[in-house]
């Protein structure tokens, strides 16, 4: 891929060495293609991705450590980050069949209990292709 139409990688680094938590509240925008079709905001939902104790099969050492597991509905004033931790969102995008194939994109934004925003662009494709219903 060209490097001028590869996804930017976005990180977001805070100090380890900070004391104090951060609380984040995210938020997401509508998905917008260039044709000008749009996935609403509600279309999309952000979870927050848990971790749980356990041993890793292929850890030698047989350590417990935390691995990501548990996908958790994001509390109404948002998540916490403590200094020396990472943390994951869960994007799922809900698109309609009759979506309009394309590059869509959105942004999620972090916001800090101060009001700073962290900003982070998302690039969404919706194929051409339509799965069949689930069956039950």
């Amino acid at each position: 891929m060209p490097a001028a139409t590869r996804p930017r990688r976005c990180r977001w680094w805070c100090s380890p060495f900070g004391k104090e938590p951060l609380r984040l509240k995210p938020t997401v925008s509508s998905f917008r293609a260039a044709s000008g079709a749009e996935l609403p905001a509600e279309a999309v939902s952000l979870r927050l991705v848990d971790t749980v104790p356990a041993v890793g099969h292929m850890d030698p050492e047989k350590q417990l450590r935390r691995w990501p597991d548990v996908l958790r509905d994001l509390p109404a004033d948002g998540f916490e980050l403590t200094p020396g931790e990472a943390r994951a969102l869960w994007l799922t995008v809900q698109a309609p069949s009759d979506a309009t194939p394309g590059q869509y994109e959105a942004q999620v934004t972090l916001t800090a209990e101060d009001g700073t925003q962290f900003p982070l662009p998302v690039r969404l494709v919706v194929h051409q292709l339509l799965l069949p219903p689930p069956s039950e």
